[in-house]
């Protein structure tokens, strides 16, 4: 296995272990309103985007596509859109947790690669082949079992995984480096 390939796992095993672990630290701040909780993330991000850019000498790439934001009304519109996504997705996510609905946003992620499928199929083009298919049906029936095993239209979940989706469908017309994105989204968000 190459070195970049076992890097890409032990960070995307990490990743997974911090996702997993922030529901438990989202309910350490419970006392705190899930607006508040938002805006100091969306903030925080920022400033440490900010610095992550300088540190990684990426600061003059951040400065040319700020100025050609200004050119590319096409890019812009879907920074505003990815920016208005994510901070919406962010949103349920800690007011679901908050408000102890931790069944609904794990089940929201369940069904969140099952729309990024469906928006790559439909609104892409993309094309599946017969194991993809298959797969696709096997996962699809598992979350189906779990929608209605729950009782009720989990409308969280489906809110999580429907804005995150067109969050991601969108971030592929901006073709930036994903810190350079994230630091343009909160850029946009700081503000309100």
């Amino acid at each position: 296995m190459k070195h970049e390939e076992k890097t890409g796992i032990i960070f995307a095993v990490f990743s997974y272990i911090v996702w997993g672990i922030l529901p438990m630290y989202w309910k350490w701040l419970n006392h705190i309103s899930a607006e508040e909780i938002l805006a100091n993330r969306i903030f925080w991000s920022f400033v440490f985007m900010l610095f992550l850019l300088l540190i990684t000498k990426k600061w003059g790439v951040f400065i040319q596509i700020l100025m050609t934001l200004k050119e590319n009304r096409k890019i812009l519109i879907a920074l505003v859109l990815a920016s208005i996504l994510i901070t919406v997705n962010w949103f349920i996510y800690i007011w679901a947790v908050n408000t102890n609905h931790i069944v609904e946003t794990s089940l929201g992620y369940y069904i969140n690669p099952l729309v990024s499928i469906l928006l790559g199929v439909f609104i892409l083009k993309e094309k599946l082949n017969r194991v993809q298919i298959i797969s696709f049906c096997i996962a699809a029936l598992g979350v189906l079992i779990l929608t209605v095993s729950y009782g009720k239209f989990p409308w969280i979940s489906f809110s999580l995984a429907i804005s995150f989706g067109l969050y991601g469908l969108v971030k592929k017309v901006i073709k930036v480096d994903s810190s350079i994105g994230l630091t343009l989204e909160t850029m946009t968000i700081a503000p309100l």
